[in-house]
């Protein structure tokens, strides 16, 4: 099973309690012997990163939204859509965690809607 965890900010980067618990989720179901990354924003760039942070798979998809209060407000799609959804395609996750949903360019509601129009759980 290929385990997807979808978040705003990821260790080393952000050091906070959400990042704590996904990072100690995801080792465990790792031990337990599932696949695992973290999908996060890579805010202001116009390519998808991949790092490793202690073993853990985390892939940064292209966020370059210039953030207003169409898209802070969910009326307007953020620009690093397309490449989420594409990081997706290629990954192909069985399941997906959201561990925040927020307004603006990050993980937000049409996160929510493309990952339900690809049929993943």
């Amino acid at each position: 099973m290929k385990i997807f965890f979808s978040l705003n900010h990821f260790l080393p980067d952000s050091i906070a309690g959400t990042e704590l618990y996904t990072f100690n989720l995801a080792r465990s179901l790792q031990q337990a012997g599932a696949e695992v990354a973290v999908l996060i924003p890579f805010f202001d760039s116009m390519q998808n990163e991949t790092y490793y942070y202690k073993g853990i798979k985390v892939i940064q998809y292209a966020e370059n939204s210039i953030n207003n209060r169409a898209m802070t407000m969910g009326k307007q799609q953020p620009l690093g859509l397309a490449a989420y959804v594409q990081v997706l395609k290629e990954e192909r996750p069985s399941i997906i965690h959201f561990h925040e949903i927020a307004g603006g360019r990050g993980i937000g509601i049409y996160h929510l809607q493309a990952v339900k129009a690809l049929g993943i759980k």
